[in-house]
């Protein structure tokens, strides 16, 4: 299997047959240069596109990219990858593939097939005044059609009429979120308030406790005192009847005189 072989399948647009031939190409080594490889990686991306397969079709178009050289076939497999991405509304991985390729290609009809693509991914992107520059850019690079003038003439438009309400949008907007932040405001003092004096009511509660312990304290103690003098009183008592009443049973048990 030659790779010329599989790039006739390819311009016939037999893609099942170019697959099977660029595969082929591949598997037995014929493909050695870098050139070769990003033509065979290229041709397998759009092929494998054309056969609904996006997924194998990615998967070329970032071997072709992979293979770090800087050919046609690698500017139109960023740019391929780019409109993928944009189909899959995967935007920021469109617009950084079909950027490389406007900066890095060659060739200025290129470029201008690259700026509109941009272009258009702003379009989709809602961004007219970047859809805008990039037609102009154009219009530096080749000679502007009178689609593009027409093109660049409605965005002007669009702009200049919109410019109004979207000044009455955005003052719209700015009222709403004052009143929503107003709101939120009110809200938030209201709760601090509620907290403040749910604090003030726990710290006067927590002080009249401690007033409270503070007097049983005393009362405590006052009662441990009376104890103890009681105590003193009962033992005193106790030791004098013992005595006196020593004395009176030797008086009673002493015999008469004759």
């Amino acid at each position: 299997m030659s790779l010329a072989k599989a790039d006739e399948l390819y311009d016939k647009r037999d893609w099942n047959a170019a697959i099977y031939a660029y595969r082929g190409c591949i598997e037995m080594d014929v493909v050695k240069t870098d050139d070769d490889k990003t033509n065979a990686y290229f041709s397998l991306g759009v092929a494998y596109g054309h056969a609904g397969d996006i997924p194998e079709s990615l998967k070329w178009f970032d071997k072709v990219v992979a293979v770090g050289v800087s050919n046609f076939h690698t500017m139109q497999a960023l740019a391929k990858r780019s409109s993928l991405y944009r189909e899959r509304k995967q935007y920021a991985l469109a617009l950084f593939d079909i950027t490389r390729a406007i900066r890095e290609t060659d060739s200025p009809a290129a470029k201008c097939r690259y700026l509109t693509s941009r272009a258009d991914l702003f379009r989709d992107m809602k961004l007219s005044e970047l859809e805008i520059a990039d037609l102009l850019a154009i219009g530096e690079k080749d000679t502007v059609s009178a689609g593009v003038v027409n093109r660049i003439e409605a965005l002007q438009k669009t702009i200049e009429s919109g410019a109004a309400s979207d000044a009455n949008t955005l003052s719209a907007k700015f009222k709403e979120m004052k009143d929503i932040h107003s709101a939120e405001m009110k809200a938030v003092t209201a709760e601090l308030k509620a907290t403040s004096d749910t604090l003030r009511t726990t710290q006067d509660a927590f002080a009249a406790l401690q007033k409270r312990v503070s007097e049983l304290e005393k009362l405590l103690a006052a009662v441990a005192n009376e104890k103890t003098h009681r105590v003193g009183i009962v033992s005193g008592t106790g030791t004098g009847g013992s005595g006196s009443g020593g004395s009176e049973g030797s008086a009673v048990t002493e015999p008469h005189p004759p």
